[in-house]
């Protein structure tokens, strides 16, 4: 077995640098960020007319905020691909992005001008709308939360949700043998 011994001369120790307690980069304040750091605060009155204060998180859209607080807000297309969601940026021509209009809110002044401009699949959903739409309506799923939004208020409007009876008049049975 070979075995190698290390020697040091005392000239080498000597070139050895000590740091001292104040200078070790662990001991010094962290850069990690904090929770309240990045903490939303939101102003919702819900369909019920109930008011909340509830908290989201930077970087997540409002509608998560939403559903994570259970305020009851309709979305049926979950704000569209979950992969890559409408607040994303740019998005891709490729995907889906918000399909319905149920997650709608009404953002008041002055915090709608603020907003980043509506995008164009955001104002398609909101033309094609069923029910109520105000120049403040937007759709949750498409605002991306950010720290300057601490305190933002909106409600959340009653938009019935419409099912047409012809949807189900359709000329090949429908039930456990479907075609698609």
């Amino acid at each position: 077995m070979f075995c190698s011994r290390v020697s040091f001369k005392v000239s080498n120790l000597s070139k050895v640098t000590v740091k001292l307690a104040g200078q070790i980069q662990s001991h010094q304040k962290s850069k990690i960020p904090k929770v309240t750091d990045k903490t939303v605060w939101i102003n919702v009155i819900d369909q019920e007319g109930n008011k909340r204060v509830i908290p989201g998180y930077e970087g997540e859209s409002m509608m998560y905020a939403l559903q994570k607080n259970n305020v009851p807000i309709p979305c049926s297309c979950r704000g569209g691909d979950l992969h890559a969601p409408e607040t994303e940026n740019p998005p891709d021509n490729m995907r889906y992005g918000a399909v319905c209009s149920e997650c709608q809110v009404v953002v008041f002044e002055p915090w709608v001008n603020y907003l980043k401009d509506i995008g164009k699949t955001e104002y398609n959903q909101l033309v094609r709308a069923i029910g109520f739409v105000s120049p403040h309506s937007r759709l949750s799923c498409c605002i991306a939360l950010e720290k300057w939004m601490n305190g933002i208020e909106l409600a959340i409007p009653y938009v019935p949700i419409v099912h047409h009876k012809k949807a189900l008049d359709v000329p090949w049975p429908v039930g456990s043998n479907r075609i698609f």
